[in-house]
């Protein structure tokens, strides 16, 4: 599943689940920057999503799968586990 949201590309060809989309997925991504329509064909899940959360989300993703493929003790742990604080990690944070 992680591994799918590294490569997945919702930004630039959308994704439904479903086989029965009311609209093409170009028509979602021309008013949308993420597209990812849900089981109905009717509603975008993604609909207040970012482009900049979006790519958050690939590059936290990208970061999990590198922690959990390195031959690192207690990866699953430091991964999974243990809390991070926004201090840690994020230098500011602008208002």
């Amino acid at each position: 599943m992680i591994d799918s949201i590294v490569h997945s590309k919702w930004d630039t060809e959308g994704l439904t689940m479903s086989n029965n989309v009311s609209q093409p997925l170009e028509h979602y991504l021309t008013y949308f920057p993420i597209v990812f329509i849900d089981p109905t064909g009717c509603h975008n899940l993604c609909w207040d999503i970012t482009i900049d959360s979006y790519e958050r989300l690939k590059h936290e993703s990208k970061l999990t799968i590198d922690c959990l493929d390195s031959n690192e003790r207690n990866s699953f742990e430091s991964t999974f586990m243990k809390p991070i604080s926004f201090e840690h990690k994020f230098d500011a944070l602008l208002k």
